[in-house]
């Protein structure tokens, strides 16, 4: 029988899945705050928005690494869990999923520390990195939930003998009622709600170091609390499709219930 509220364990998994894929929305949306904060920087001439775009590329570059370093923890706990896992159709998406991180990461690192000398000589470069960070964040919460959908989906819709190329079509190309397409678009609109909720709370934790004065903090927490709201409140929507969605096809499609209550509790609390 089917329970809206699992076991411990089930929540803790659920819990510490639902905070690494906000870790990884975060980092999505973050890259992309930094760049309209540059170009609102050159646009308004305000001062503010180029200081606060380098603290939320700080962030970027202290999330990406922390969310790269879960998923790999993730998935050799899942591998230890079920030792044939990656000798079976999942070996393919799983490296790639790794691969897109890490390459998104070394984008999102490169983006922090080549501010001082690329920001002002070679500005279309130095944006170049950010907006792979904030591109390659949206594959990888694309393909990281690609992967979720075919666990839960009964029988794995990924083909058994077929050709990588095969398996990867297969995963990022399901149908066009598949869950996958609204939950995607509901992790775009998270994106900007936990870039926006992080970002001010980095800003609060960075006030000591980053010393820049009352006026700019005065001026960046709305600006990022703004993010935040807007994201969260954009997000309602997609979120109860989905939960919805999902709750409707817990008979026909899936075996076991996914774990929605503490899920959608990690979603909200930021």
């Amino acid at each position: 029988m089917h329970s809206l509220l699992p076991d411990a364990t089930t929540w803790a998994l659920a819990l510490s899945g639902g905070l690494l894929l906000t870790l990884m929305a975060a980092a999505t949306g973050l890259p992309f705050m930094a760049l309209a904060g540059q170009t609102l920087a050159t646009a308004r001439r305000r001062v503010f928005y180029d200081k606060c775009a380098r603290q939320l590329a700080m962030l970027v570059a202290v999330l990406s690494p922390l969310s790269l370093l879960l998923t790999g923890i993730s998935v050799l706990r899942a591998v230890q869990m079920e030792p044939d896992m990656l000798a079976g159709p999942y070996r393919m998406p799983v490296v790639a999923l790794l691969a897109l991180h890490a390459g998104t990461t070394l984008c999102a690192v490169l983006y922090f520390v080549t501010w001082k000398g690329l920001a002002s000589r070679l500005p279309l470069l130095h944006r170049l990195f950010g907006l792979s960070a904030g591109i390659g964040g949206a594959k990888t919460l694309f393909v990281a939930l690609a992967i979720v959908r075919a666990l839960f989906v009964a029988g794995h819709p990924l083909p058994a003998t077929g050709s990588a190329l095969e398996v990867m079509l297969a995963l990022l190309l399901p149908a066009g009622n598949a869950l996958l397409w609204p939950a995607f678009g509901l992790a775009l609109c998270a994106a900007a709600a936990f870039g926006g909720v992080y970002g001010t709370q980095w800003l609060v934790l960075r006030r000591q170091q980053d010393d820049f004065g009352r006026d700019h903090y005065n001026f960046t927490l709305p600006w990022c609390a703004a993010w935040g709201m807007y994201g969260t409140v954009v997000m309602l929507a997609p979120l109860g499709y989905v939960l919805w969605r999902a709750l409707s096809q817990v008979s026909s499609t899936f075996g076991v219930l996914p774990p929605f209550v503490p899920f959608a509790l990690c979603i909200l609390a930021p």
